[in-house]
């Protein structure tokens, strides 16, 4: 990965002022870092190797990384049932939910619900 990135970003993390009650950085700014780091980790490189070339502790970065991932949306494919001529979805959520057989209107309306 670019060498100039990295540079840039801890330019960022040291210039940046602190805000909220914690003092911490800016969200964009931690889901920037974060997202970099992902993709150091995916090329091999070990979490405290990232933390220390960005100048930081690795536990926040690792807490970066792990809220980052909570918060991430993950891609899925609709795809039409086989056998059947009326349509049924399932829907699977964090720490194993699973719920099966909505049709699409129960489906967009437990959408609707989740995100309000």
């Amino acid at each position: 990965m670019d060498d100039r990135i990295c540079t840039k970003l801890r330019t960022r993390l040291a210039m940046t002022p602190r805000c909220g009650p914690g003092r911490g950085l800016p969200r964009p700014l931690r889901l920037e870092i974060a997202q970099y780091a992902a993709a150091r980790c995916a090329e091999g490189a070990s979490i405290t190797e990232v933390a220390a070339d960005l100048g930081m502790h690795p536990q926040t970065l690792r807490r970066w990384l792990s809220r980052a991932s909570d918060d991430a949306f993950e891609v899925v494919q609709v795809l039409a049932p086989a056998t059947s001529t009326s349509a049924t979805f399932t829907v699977l959520g964090p720490a194993g939910v699973r719920v099966e057989g909505l049709d699409l209107d129960t489906l967009a309306a437990l959408l609707r619900r989740l995100a309000s």
